[in-house]
Formats: C-alpha cells, structure tokens, sequence
C-alpha cells in the first residue's frame, strides 16, 4: 500500500467550481487505502516529513507573478518534497497577468490538470504535462418524483452569460406571450435576464452554495444553457448538461460545447439560433413524452459514463506516476523559467 499526501490550496469559492475540482475528486481519494486529504481552503501547512511514498500539492488556479512570492513559494513546496500540480479549468486569457509574468503560473509547476482538451491544447506549449480530468458527477441520486404542475418551469442559473442570452431573449418573451399561464421561470444568479422576462410567473434567487443550485435544477422540467460561438466558450466544460442529466432535468443547449456530449433529440435538445430556440420550447410544451424520454435517457447516460468513481482510479494512477518522476520533472520545471534558475 502507498502513503500519498494530497494536499491542496483553493480560490475563495465560486460556484460549484472547488466542489467539481477539488472537494469531490478528493473525497473519492480519500477512499482510496494509503492516501491521506489535507487542504481544501486557502491557506495551508506543508508537511517536511520524507517518509511518504508521494506528496502531492494541489494548486488551483494562482496568479504567479515575478513581483510577489511565487517563487518563494515554488521552492518551498520543492525543497518539502512535493509533486506542484496546477489545477486551472478556465480561460487562462482572461487574466492579462499571466502574460506580464511570462506565463509563470504554467511553467513553475511539475504538471497541469485541467477540465478539457481545448484547455489542455493552451497549456502545452507552456508545460508539456498536462492531464485532462473531465468534470464528473459525485454522485446521482433516484430521478425526482415531481408533483404534477400546471407550468413548465424553466430553469436559467449561470455566471457571465448576458452576451450568450441577449438576443435569445425576443425569443423566450414570444413564447411566454404564445403560453402566458404555462411557462414558469427560476432565475439564479442573473437579475438583468429575470427583470428581461415579460411575465409574472417567475422567482429570483441571488447567488447560492452549489446544493441550493441543484435543488432548483431537480424542482425544474427544462434547464437554459445558451452559450454564444466564442473563444471565451470554446474553453468551457459539458458541466451544466451533466447537472441537468443527474437531476431529471432536460437540457435545451446551444451546440457550442454541449454539441460534443449531448446526443441530440436522444439525451437533450440543441439550438442554434433564436428561432430554433422558439421551436424546441414550442416542441417541449405540446410533446410531454418527448422530455420524459430525453431526461430518462440522459438520466441513464451520465450514471454510465460520467460517475467520479468510475474515473478516480486514473488520477490517482497519474498522481503516482508524476511522483516516481519527481527526479526527472524538477530539473525540467526549473528550467522553464528564468526565475526559477537558481532555486
């Protein structure tokens, strides 16, 4: 049996991000015999002991930057012992900084894990070991046993998406003027689209802990997930669809992203543009068996192939494997950057 140390530094929590990243994978790690979780915030105390088979860090998404103490920071973590994996699942471009530092934050770590190919594809040219964990499922529970209702209920939860939902919003409001008692809205998060929706049959909630989030994904029939043909959002995961298929809810997607995991008409519905999203909803209230079929379906799919129990054994494989080249993987992170020469 291997001793593995795990532990991890986290951003202040948004979303489900930690949880999806962080907090799950490591709760299935924990089951694994020998390994041990520490960490999990945003501060830590790093472990000198030399009698563990492999001790990893886990660092999700720093700024590094020449002027503070990164690079105190990375040798520190170097001369304890530690394997440095950088765990990054978003669009690094959004944040100038890591150009200004020379790409410090990707080149001064053993390895990068990440959330999806496109992701992984940045990364490389900065550090050639990369690893992509897709984002998966805790756990699915029994399909919701939904009381009757009069209503369709729409479901509309995200971050950042104003540009995504604008010009499909003369759409929904026309579908809400076709079906003015049997469409009903819960707006998480976004008060610009809720105060957008020309009806009185909607509820707000403002920013929520990820549980609060799919409760109102179970209590729903649909979920929204338009996304716009972006560069921002070529870098984005399937994870939303895996929600909606964990919680009987069906997904009505635009195909960017979603189009790689969503089968269409099979496991969700997709839309293109503001007259094809007239038409799937217009689909949806008068074919009640047609969503019936698709949550069941999506419902089965992601129980088979996106469980986080089916995939923790291939992060714990690579994390022992990064250890036992440890040796080789340092010379060659101290090389990537200048700063890191004389550590």
């Amino acid at each position: 049996m291997k001793r593995v140390l795990i532990q991890s530094l986290c951003l202040r929590p948004v979303a489900a991000v930690n949880d999806k990243r962080i907090h799950e994978p490591h709760q299935r790690l924990a089951q694994i015999p020998g390994v041990e979780i520490r960490g999990g915030g945003r501060s830590i105390e790093l472990d000198w002991r030399t009698d563990w088979d492999a001790k990893l860090f886990i660092w999700q998404r720093p700024i590094m930057a020449r002027g503070d103490d990164s690079v105190r920071k990375i040798k520190t973590l170097l001369k304890a012992g530690y394997v440095i994996v950088l765990e990054y699942d978003d669009y690094p471009e959004r944040w100038p900084q890591h150009g200004d530092n020379d790409y410090l934050t990707f080149k001064g770590v053993h390895a990068i894990q990440t959330s999806t190919e496109a992701l992984a594809a940045y990364f490389r040219p900065f550090n050639p070991e990369v690893r992509v964990f897709a984002n998966q499922m805790l756990e699915v529970p029994p399909l919701p046993d939904r009381a009757p209702s009069e209503r369709l209920r729409i479901v509309f939860g995200a971050l950042n998406r104003q540009d995504d939902w604008r010009e499909l919003m003369p759409a929904l409001n026309a579908v809400l003027g076709t079906f003015p008692d049997q469409v009903e809205f819960q707006v998480i998060y976004d008060r610009a689209f809720y105060e957008a929706l020309e009806t009185s049959h909607k509820r707000f909630t403002p920013m929520c802990d990820y549980p609060v989030y799919l409760s109102a994904l179970r209590e729903a029939h649909i979920a929204l997930l338009p996304l716009q043909d972006s560069r921002f959002n070529q870098y984005k995961s399937d994870l939303k669809f895996l929600e909606c298929a964990a919680c009987g809810t069906l997904a009505l997607a635009s195909p960017t992203v979603y189009a790689q995991t969503i089968q269409p008409e099979r496991t969700g519905l997709l839309f293109k543009t503001p007259e094809e999203l007239t038409a799937q909803l217009t689909r949806v209230l008068l074919m009640p068996e047609l969503r019936g079929s698709i949550v069941n379906n999506a419902y089965r799919w992601v129980r088979a192939h996106r469980l986080l129990e089916q995939h923790v054994q291939t992060r714990y494989d690579w994390y022992l494997e990064l250890a036992a080249r440890r040796a080789e993987l340092t010379p060659k992170l101290l090389r990537r950057h200048p700063l890191l020469m004389d550590a």
